[in-house]
């Protein structure tokens, strides 16, 4: 049972071997632009390694923006639950240096086009959405121009979670309405049926409590009844008005 106040999720799906989304994002670089691992570097990091040799091609990343669809769907679990999940797009920056930066980020936009480089994207669910193309901003390094050349990947991303929150399975009651001088109850019913309960028959809750049912009729003379062929129908001070 949920308690008022804030609520963390219960679960959520997570990525692969349990790595971060950059760290994932790492493995999918390497793969596609076929550098060696430490040549495919987060960017913005708290202690930056060295540079690598003007004469090495390597290639630096980093998720810069990370746009939220409109709406999250959000639906009823039957095991107390509520499930979310939303999509979201990333826009991750590629900046590649070395003599053979051009070819590289050919070999990553081209390798995205292949269904076997995508299928750990779709088991991480992620999804390739584009790329573009790469522009030539060069860096000036030591009174020396250092080629650069940067690109925008796209991936899509699904999030799922579920939180702790029970949900309503079935409720019945009367809604009482007054128009003008006529009243009118109506009963209501939704979810799974309830329980049929005889008069005299007890009745144990899940507190342990129990409860004996007692019906009785009340005069409707100058109520009209809107039953749908209801056989009876519950007032609030839990008397039945049976119906003609």
């Amino acid at each position: 049972m949920s308690s008022p106040g804030y609520i963390q999720p219960s679960s959520t799906t997570r990525l692969p071997k349990k790595l971060s989304l950059t760290q994932f994002i790492q493995t999918v670089l390497v793969g596609v632009s076929n550098l060696p691992g430490p040549m495919v570097r987060p960017k913005w990091q708290t202690e930056p390694g060295k540079q690598p040799n003007i004469r090495i091609n390597w290639l630096a990343f980093g998720i810069e923006i990370a746009k939220p669809d409109a709406n999250a769907y959000i639906a009823s679990n039957t095991d107390l639950s509520v499930g979310y999940q939303r999509h979201e797009e990333l826009e991750v920056q590629c900046d590649l240096y070395g003599p053979d930066a051009l070819d590289v980020y050919g070999l990553i936009r081209d390798g995205f086009q292949i269904d076997q480089n995508r299928f750990a994207l779709f088991k991480a669910n992620l999804a390739f959405v584009d790329i573009d193309g790469a522009r030539v901003i060069p860096d000036l390094v030591n009174e020396r121009f250092v080629t650069r050349r940067m690109t925008v990947i796209r991936l899509r991303r699904m999030i799922q979670r579920e939180y702790a929150i029970p949900t309503i399975l079935s409720a019945s009651g009367i809604i009482y309405t007054v128009n003008g001088d006529e009243e009118y109850l109506k009963s209501f019913q939704i979810g799974f049926p309830a329980i049929a309960v005889e008069d005299g028959e007890s009745l144990e809750t899940e507190d342990g409590q129990t409860i004996v049912a007692e019906s009785y009729q009340i005069p409707v003379s100058n109520i009209p009844i809107d039953t749908e062929n209801d056989e009876n129908i519950e007032t609030e001070s839990d008397d039945v008005i049976e119906s003609e």
